[in-house]
């Protein structure tokens, strides 16, 4: 069923799902933002480690993808996809913060 972008504005699903993607999104990007001081304070070169976040974030996007899609043939809703992602993001987030 498709709806049309009236009916989806008025559907918990959407507000719940964009939240969470907000969410997700905001927290990486201030990551990426911020990259050049965490090497410094961790003393890694900072070339390395965007490159090692790059690639993690490429790959992740693409098993996030390919889960998802495995997911959706069992019905399993999307919100459901997005909290296990930015459960496991924030948990990510945690460790590289305290290795620090």
């Amino acid at each position: 069923m498709i709806l049309s972008s009236k009916k989806a504005l008025v559907k918990a699903d959407f507000w719940l799902l964009w939240f969470a993607y907000s969410v997700g999104v905001g927290s990486g990007v201030t990551v990426l933002n911020n990259l050049a001081q965490i090497g410094a304070s961790l003393g890694v070169e900072t070339t390395i480690l965007l490159s090692v976040f790059s690639f993690g974030n490429f790959i992740g996007r693409l098993g996030a993808g390919a889960v998802s899609e495995h997911f959706v043939r069992y019905l399993i809703e999307q919100v459901i996809d997005y909290t296990i992602y930015d459960t496991l993001l924030a948990y990510t987030q945690v460790i590289i913060m305290m290795t620090g």
